[in-house]
């Protein structure tokens, strides 16, 4: 199984159906910019989260 195995298709065919052509995204994954792209959104903007240490992610 890849390392991000989510599939996109399902969020892109409800934001068509809702009109939405542009978007704008909060995200550290740029593969998710590039498949949203592919699917035929263009994407205004791309804001990262920042990363955060917690307990269950210090490892």
């Amino acid at each position: 199984m890849p390392a991000d195995a989510r599939e996109y298709a399902y969020g892109a065919n409800m934001l068509r159906a809702m009109g939405v052509q542009r978007i704008r995204l909060i995200t550290n994954n740029p593969d998710k910019v590039a498949k949203l792209e592919c699917a035929g959104f263009e994407v205004v903007e791309c804001r990262c989260t920042g990363t955060f240490v917690t307990p269950f992610n210090r490892d």
